[in-house]
């Protein structure tokens, strides 16, 4: 009786630390046991769960204004640049004749940088700690207090879950890029064209000097591949 009522209130006091070892059991089971999806949803739980501590932090940190210009300026510039390399090479497009579909191809591609730099951060936030876990046996035990206690152990903590709440963003990236990257062609091909006669349901982009892209605007725009024509200009 005494050692039940122990264990039951060893499971109360405890129950934050059982649950989430629960939680990381049960995504264990699933992805082992070919359930994959129903892992990675009680993972994305668990996430919710663990990241709302420090949640004001991570909100505080995407508005700070100097993230927000590294965003426009050093993650949008390295989007469009790969963007417009890539759909030069892809296609076979002179790149001087793309000028909207590097900027929309670079908004999806924007989002990867950006979740591949939350995951470097949050990896190297796990970094940090396992240095100070060397160094903790030189530490006096109210200095490791202080520094548990602390809104810098409690975010390096717990960033890691925010790359499971991410990666649906990154997930559902991959599988829109087909259609975006047709949209981002028909946002550079026009109706009127040296390429050929003015058509309502053909629009046309040049390739080079020799050739051109048409697509035809017909009910399977997203999914059929446009043709490519010789037209000199």
């Amino acid at each position: 009786m005494n050692f039940t009522f122990s264990v039951i209130q060893w499971l109360y006091i405890r129950r934050k630390g059982v649950l989430e070892l629960t939680a990381w059991f049960l995504v264990g089971v699933f992805l082992f046991s070919d359930h994959a999806y129903l892992g990675f949803f009680v993972l994305f739980l668990l996430s919710a769960v663990k990241i709302l501590p420090i949640l004001h932090d991570i909100l505080r940190i995407a508005k700070n204004a100097y993230v927000i210009k590294f965003y426009n300026i050093v993650i949008w510039f390295l989007a469009y640049t790969i963007s417009l390399k890539l759909i030069s090479y892809q296609t076979g497009i002179i790149e001087d004749n793309l000028k909207f579909s590097p900027a929309i191809m670079a908004i999806p591609l924007s989002l990867v940088l950006a979740f591949g730099i939350i995951m470097f951060f949050s990896m190297s936030m796990i970094s940090i700690l396992q240095v100070v876990s060397y160094f903790s046996l030189f530490m006096t035990t109210r200095f490791k207090t202080k520094i548990v206690r602390s809104r810098f152990y409690l975010f390096s903590t717990r960033s890691f879950y925010i790359v499971p709440l991410l990666a649906p963003i990154v997930i559902l990236t991959a599988f829109v890029s087909g259609p975006v990257f047709k949209i981002a062609l028909l946002a550079d091909s026009s109706f009127i064209s040296d390429c050929g006669e003015k058509e309502k349901d053909k629009m046309y982009l040049r390739i080079d000097s020799h050739s051109c892209m048409v697509s035809t605007l017909d009910v399977n725009v997203f999914t059929s591949q446009p043709v490519i024509i010789k037209s000199e200009k």
